[in-house]
């Protein structure tokens, strides 16, 4: 009496193993290729964000060092609470200059209604820009993030910080010496909201 192997079915359960493994491990596969790519265009943005938010406190200091050169107020330009950095471009033509914008609503109002600090970009040039870029530099176009500034006063009566380099006198007073100036940049990340936010302060040296 011969006996006969059912090599068909040894083959089809192998098959059946194989194809599991291989499901397995193409799906971990593709979990780590999105995940891979979801960081990537995080960090991607958040290069930008940082960039645009560093922007703005050079702006502020700058201004700041050309008032004294030019014996005008030191805060001259952004004596304000809240406020947008507009792009100055005469006849169509960026030549490195700013100047900010005071307004009364908040990041988040700006962000979910009105949409007023929202940043646009030339790809030509590479210059990033408030909205008003894409009604001025042909191509430019509106971008994810948006950018806002908030100025907080340094005075001597509610600050200890400088009383030892001499800006304070003795006594408290109302005298304004200084600014803190927060660089706040948002933009959607899929459904996340993200945020680059960086701080300056900065002094009046008279």
């Amino acid at each position: 009496m011969s006996t006969k192997t059912n090599n068909q079915g040894i083959t089809l359960i192998e098959v059946i193993i194989v194809l599991t493994i291989f499901s397995i491990g193409l799906g971990a596969m593709l979990a780590g290729s999105v995940g891979l790519f979801t960081q990537t265009a995080f960090s991607g943005d958040f290069l930008i964000a940082s960039h645009l938010a560093r922007e703005g406190l050079e702006a502020v200091r700058n201004m700041r060092d050309e008032n004294f050169l030019n014996g005008r107020t030191w805060n001259q330009g952004f004596e304000m609470t809240s406020a947008l950095l507009k792009t100055v471009l005469p006849g169509g033509v960026f030549q490195g200059e700013f100047q900010f914008e005071e307004v009364t609503y908040t990041m988040t109002t700006c962000v979910t209604v009105n949409k007023n600090c929202q940043m646009a970009h030339d790809p030509a040039s590479g210059l990033y820009g408030d909205a008003g870029l894409v009604g001025v530099i042909p191509g430019s176009q509106l971008t994810k993030f948006y950018r806002m500034f908030e100025f907080d006063p340094i005075m001597c009566s509610t600050t200890t910080l400088v009383k030892a380099n001499g800006l304070c006198d003795t006594a408290p007073s109302d005298e304004q010496i200084g600014v803190k100036v927060t660089s706040r940049v948002q933009w959607y990340q899929g459904q996340a909201l993200r945020e680059a936010v960086m701080t300056s302060y900065l002094y009046n040296w008279d």
